[in-house]
Order: structure tokens, then sequence, then C-alpha cells
């Protein structure tokens, strides 16, 4: 992936951003932007993940959800909770390329549950009944946790972004469920395997265990 990512991996997030919002501005490569956004979220510059993620979605000639998931990311963990659902709604759009067709509902349902929205909630699981990545039927309730690790690749660097990822989920449906405790436990999980920073649930983790207070 470049210096840019290479650094992000060392922990020199800083160094990662200036690299990447550099190598942007003489390519105009959306790709360096994009990891530019990954390295705004590790420095918590949340606005400015905002703005870039609005920016790539403009320069997108494949519109997708990604772009409208990260925008909404930010907005989330700058506690602007309806800013976030309104860009994630946006992510719902039938034309829209997506690289996981789960995330979306997924990110609203977890919405609906943590503001204790029925509406909403009532809407992601519409959606979720769409849906067949084991994700979707985890939440619902249809398979359980250890089908869904059943799934995950053999490939060890899929396995441990797809760890970190079902890890969120898991605490999602703890949380849904009233499992405070549980919630917390695997969301302390997903943390810890921190999916190379490829998986936006990560950040999530990370945000709400701050607000927890949890180290």
């Amino acid at each position: 992936m470049g210096l840019g990512w290479k650094l992000i991996e060392e922990g020199r997030f800083q160094e990662a951003f200036d690299e990447l919002v550099g190598k942007f501005e003489q390519t105009n490569n959306k790709i360096h932007l994009g990891n530019a956004v990954t390295a705004a979220f590790l420095l918590k510059r949340y606005e400015t993940a905002l703005k870039y993620s609005l920016i790539i979605e403009d320069l997108d000639e494949y519109k997708g959800d990604t772009n409208f998931i990260k925008a909404g990311i930010a907005c989330w963990l700058m506690k602007r909770y309806s800013e976030a659902v309104e860009y994630w709604k946006q992510g719902l759009a039938p034309k829209l390329y997506t690289s996981n067709i789960v995330n979306v509902p997924a990110l609203l349902l977890y919405a609906g549950v943590y503001l204790e929205d029925k509406k909403l909630e009532k809407l992601a699981i519409r959606y979720l009944k769409k849906r067949k990545y084991p994700i979707a039927p985890f939440l619902l309730g249809q398979i359980s946790s250890q089908d869904l690790f059943d799934s995950i690749s053999t490939q060890s660097i899929m396995a441990i972004r797809e760890r970190c990822k079902y890890e969120f989920w898991i605490a999602v449906k703890c949380l849904k469920d009233g499992n405070e405790e549980g919630y917390v436990k695997h969301l302390e999980k997903c943390r810890d395997y921190q999916g190379r920073y490829l998986e936006f649930e990560y950040f999530l983790a990370v945000c709400e265990l701050e607000g927890l207070g949890v180290n």
C-alpha cells in the first residue's frame, strides 16, 4: 500500500497523514486520501475524516456506500448521532456499489439500539432480512456466534480483520439483548484484534470504550 500505509502500520500516524495528503495533492489519486481518512481517525481528527470522506465521494465515479459509512462514523465519533444516521441512510440507495452489503443496515441497527430508536431499529431489521452475509442472520438471532466464527477466512490477514469485525457485532447483539457486561467484553476484543486498522468497527469500539472509561 505504499509508504503512507507502512507508516500507519508502524504507528506513525501524523507522518502517515502528512505523507498521504501530500501524495493526494501530487497525484489526485483518491486512494491516498482514503488512507488519509484512516490516519485521521487514528489521530482522532474526526472533522478532517468527515471532510475528506465527502471529498472522495465527490471524486468517486463509482458511487458506493463506503464514503457515506466513513462520513457517518466520523459524525458518530463526534457524538453527532443524527448526522451519522443520515449519512448511513444515504448508503442504502439501491444503485450504490457496496463492498459488503450488510454494513449499512448493521450500522443502522447499532444506532437504533444505542439510541433506543425503535423506528430506526425496525428499518434496519427490514434491510438485514434481505442480506445473507453472516453478520445479518447473526444480528437477527438466526445463527450463533460460533456459526459466525466458523465462517472466518482461513487466510491469516483476513481472519484477523474478520475477527475484529465479528467481535464488534457480537458486542452489538449483547447490547441489544441487555447484556452490558458482554457488550464491553466484546468491544475490548474488537479493539484488541485491531483489524489492521482496515475495519471501521475498530474505531467505533475504541471510541465507545473510551466513553465508558474502559482502558
